[in-house]
């Protein structure tokens, strides 16, 4: 009995050294540290998955009067996601149009000029003026003598001068009206004429733009992760409104020591292991690695060896992924023989 106690008990101590090897050799080869060993076929890390996911936001401020989606729907690029109400900007846009059309106007009858009628005007208004002073000219020939010979008193011949000079600058002012019917508008009130017709134009051309807007379509196909607003809800310009994931946009995100760098490169191959799908290989290749160092502080066993651990974030794109691995699920990465450029 002894004897069969000895051997059962000798049986399960190799059950557990066992077990413990393979907990220790971990997903192959031999621990080299944290998340890291090597194998005969390459380098194995920890790795993160993440997939690109944006935030669509609404340009223009106002209330959300229509939501086309939920959460988890499948949308394709195009897809209307939202609208603005935009009785708003409806209304500033019979504003601009009218602006325009006033500004419109005044460019016109700045380019084309005094109408025939009145120039004709004008030119009556000269020859009134004309006439007028020609009468007084002709009157203060006959005064002029009889003061002289003391006929006439003084403050009645300065009477007839005073009057005489308001005709002369009324012939003035006439002529001037009458030359600038013939000649049009001036350069300069065209050009800003033309400004204020361009400002108003511009501002026009905003307000339709912004009503284009209150239509909001989705920049990405992918899954309909969150919808942040209500139906009926204000949201402000850049307020984020829906989010959209692409999981077959997908990488895995790993931290590579500085010591294995030189057995990572561009354009490297991967298979990539998750514990959802034990029986999956997932293919990868490495598209980035980031020259910018991240530091943690290394525990080393040998207290001469106290060090901070340097590496680098290597991004491997996820081939063949069909939205199967979900960004934050933790995985394995295999990079193989470095067969970058």
């Amino acid at each position: 009995m002894k004897t069969g106690k000895k051997v059962g008990i000798f049986i399960l101590l190799v059950i557990f050294l066992l077990a413990l090897v393979a907990i220790i050799s971990g997903f192959t080869g031999v621990s080299k540290g944290k998340g890291v060993s090597v194998s005969d076929e390459g380098l194995v890390l920890s790795g993160t998955v993440e997939a690109k996911e944006m935030d669509v936001s609404s340009k223009v401020p106002g209330r959300i009067m229509k939501l086309y989606v939920d959460e988890g729907e499948e949308v394709e690029k195009g897809d209307l996601l939202f609208e603005i109400d935009p009785k708003d900007l409806q209304v500033k846009k019979m504003q601009a149009e009218a602006a325009v059309r006033a500004a419109e106007a005044q460019l016109n009858k700045a380019l084309s000029g005094a109408r025939q009628q009145e120039i004709n005007s004008a030119k009556v208004l000269l020859e009134k003026a004309q006439e007028k002073l020609n009468l007084l000219e002709k009157k203060y020939e006959r005064y002029l003598p009889l003061y002289e010979a003391g006929a006439l008193p003084k403050d009645q011949l300065d009477d007839l001068e005073t009057e005489l000079n308001v005709a002369r600058l009324d012939v003035e002012a006439a002529r001037e009206q009458y030359d600038l019917a013939l000649e049009g508008a001036r350069v300069e009130d065209i050009e800003a004429a033309q400004a204020q017709y361009d400002l108003y134009l511009g501002q026009l051309e905003e307000v339709l733009i912004n009503l284009e807007e209150t239509k909001v379509t989705a920049p990405i196909g992918g899954s309909i992760s969150l919808v942040v607003c209500e139906e009926g809800e204000l949201v402000a310009s850049g307020m984020p409104v829906v989010s959209i994931i692409d999981y077959n946009d997908a990488w895995v995100e790993v931290n590579v020591d500085e010591v294995d760098m030189g057995k990572v490169a561009l354009g490297q191959k991967a298979e990539i292991r998750s514990k959802a799908y034990p029986e999956e290989v997932f293919q990868g290749e490495v598209v980035s690695i980031n020259k910018n160092p991240d530091f943690a502080v290394k525990k080393s066993t040998n207290e001469l060896n106290d060090q901070d651990v340097i590496t680098y974030a290597v991004k491997i794109k996820l081939l063949d992924n069909e939205k199967k691995l979900y960004p934050g699920m933790q995985v394995k990465v295999l990079l193989s023989g470095n067969e970058g450029e």
